[in-house]
C-alpha cells in the first residue's frame, strides 16, 4: 500500500498528495525534529538573564527567546499533527502524549522548589521566605485555592501574571504596566511555585487548538496571525510589556512555525533547499542569536530577530533534523528552564553566588540528571505508544494522512 504525505504549495496556496516513505521512515522523521543547538541557546539565555551576564554577556533577552521557542513549537506541533498523530484517535494521542512530555519533568521541578524553598527557610533561620509564607495573611482561602490550580495543573500558570490582589483594594486586573495598582496590592504571579511556568501555560493553550488548526487552510491561518499581531501591536502601543502573558497577543508567533512548517514541505523549497544552502543558512542564524548584542543596528530590535528566525526556520530543521547530537542536545532545553529557577535560588540566597557561569553549569548538571533518569524512559514509551497508535490506524502499514485533511483544503482556499 503506498503510503502519502500532505504538500503545501505556497504559490498555489493549495495542498497536494504525493508519495511518501514508509511508515518507520516517516516516524523517524517526526521524532529527530529537535533543532537542539538552537533550543539549548534559547535557554541558556533565559538562565543568563535571570542569573546576570558573564562579564557583560547574555546571548538574547530572555523575552526574546520565549518567542522564538513559540515559533520553535508552532512548527513542531504542525509537523506532528500532519506526519505523526493520524486516524481516529489522533487527538487523545497527541493530547496523552504531550501531558507524557511536560507534567513529569514540571512536577519534579515543582517539588525540587519546595524542598529549595524549605531548605533555605531553615538555613537562615526563617530570614528566606517563600511568597506563601510572607503574604499568608494578605490572601483569602478562595485566593489561595484559585491560585493553587495552575500549580497543580499547569493550565493557566499564565494568568496569574495578569492580577493582582490587595488586602484593602481587592483584586486588580492589568495586562501591562499601567495604570499602577494601589499600594497594597501584589501580584499573583509570584505564587507561582515556578516562575518560567508562565510560559508552558501559553504552550498548552496553543496544544489545546493545534489539532484543529492544523487542518485550517493556509490563507485561515495567515488571518489568524495578522489579527494576532494587530492586537499584539496594539496592546503594546497603549501599555508596554501588556501582550506578553497575554495568549491571543502571541498566537502569531505559534502560527508563524506553523506557515512555516507547510513552507518545509513545499515543493519550491525542496526545489531550493540543497544541503549546502541550508547549512550555510543554520550557521548564519546561529551567529546571529551568540553575537546578537555585538550587532549594530540588530542588538536593540527584536522584531529584527523574529524575521530573521521565522523566515529561515525551514532551514534550521533541515539542516539539523538528522543530527543525533544536536537531538540530544535539545532535550536538554526544557528541563534547564524548568529546574534553573531552583538552581538560581540555592546558590543566590543559600550560598551568595551570582555566577552566570556556575547558573549554567549547574542547571545543565541538574537537568542531565533529570534527562537520564525521568526524561528518556518516559521518551521511549512515549515513542512506543506512537508507534501503537500508528499501526492501529493503518494495519497494512501504510501512513495515510489524508483522513486527516479537510477535503476543502485538498481543493485549494
Amino acid at each position: 500500500m503506498t503510503a502519502i504525505v500532505v504538500v503545501i504549495i505556497p504559490s498555489r496556496n493549495r495542498l497536494e498528495l504525493e508519495p511518501a516513505t514508509n511508515q518507520a521512515t516517516v516516524f523517524n522523521a517526526v521524532r529527530e525534529i529537535r533543532m537542539g543547538l538552537i533550543r539549548v541557546i534559547l535557554a541558556y539565555s533565559v538562565v543568563l538573564n535571570h542569573s546576570g551576564p558573564v562579564h557583560g554577556y547574555f546571548l538574547i533577552p530572555s523575552n526574546a527567546a520565549v518567542t522564538l521557542f513559540f515559533m520553535i513549537s508552532g512548527f513542531y506541533m504542525a509537523l506532528v499533527m500532519t506526519e505523526k498523530y493520524t486516524g481516529p484517535n489522533r487527538i487523545r494521542g497527541f493530547y496523552s502524549n504531550r501531558m507524557l512530555r511536560l507534567y513529569p519533568t514540571y512536577f519534579i521541578s515543582v517539588i525540587l522548589m519546595i524542598g529549595v524553598e524549605s531548605y533555605l527557610h531553615q538555613r537562615t533561620r526563617g530570614e528566606y521566605v517563600s511568597a506563601w509564607q510572607a503574604d499568608h495573611a494578605v490572601l483569602p482561602w478562595s485566593a489561595k485555592m484559585a491560585l493553587l490550580i495552575p500549580n497543580v495543573a499547569l493550565v493557566g500558570s499564565d494568568l496569574p501574571w495578569m492580577f493582582y490582589y490587595g488586602r484593602k483594594s481587592g483584586w486588580h486586573f492589568r495586562l501591562g504596566q499601567y495604570p499602577a495598582v494601589p499600594p497594597d496590592a501584589v501580584r499573583t504571579g509570584r505564587y507561582l511555585v515556578l516562575n518560567p511556568a508562565w510560559s508552558i501555560g501559553l504552550e498548552l493553550w496553543f496544544y489545546l487548538l493545534v489539532p484543529f488548526m492544523a487542518l485550517w487552510r493556509t490563507r485561515s491561518l495567515v488571518i489568524l496571525a495578522l489579527i494576532s499581531l494587530i492586537v499584539r501591536s496594539a496592546m503594546e502601543w497603549q501599555a508596554p510589556w501588556s501582550s506578553y502573558f497575554f495568549f491571543p497577543a502571541n498566537v502569531c508567533f505559534f502560527v508563524w512555525g506553523m506557515l512555516a512548517y507547510r513552507i518545509y514541505r513545499s515543493q519550491r523549497y525542496t526545489r531550493v533547499a540543497t544541503q549546502s544552502r541550508v547549512t550555510a543558512v543554520f550557521l548564519i542564524v546561529v551567529a546571529a542569536l551568540v553575537l546578537r548584542q555585538y550587532i549594530p543596528f540588530y542588538r536593540n530590535h527584536d522584531w529584527k530577530l523574529y524575521l530573521l528566525f521565522g523566515a529561515t526556520l525551514p532551514c534550521l530543521f533541515h539542516a539539523s533534523k538528522n543530527w543525533r547530537l544536536d537531538r540530544w542536545i535539545g532535550n536538554l532545553s526544557y528541563p534547564i528552564y524548568l529546574i534553573h529557577a531552583s538552581v538560581l535560588l540555592f546558590l543566590e540566597i543559600g550560598y551568595g553566588i551570582s555566577s552566570g557561569v556556575i547558573a549554567v553549569v549547574a542547571s545543565t548538571l541538574a537537568a542531565l540528571i533529570l534527562l537520564m533518569a525521568v526524561e528518556e524512559p518516559l521518551e521511549r514509551f512515549r515513542q512506543r505508544r506512537a508507534i501503537r497508535g500508528v499501526k492501529d490506524a493503518n494495519p497494512a502499514n501504510g501512513v495515510s494522512l489524508a483522513p486527516s485533511i479537510p477535503k476543502a483544503a485538498v481543493r485549494g482556499n
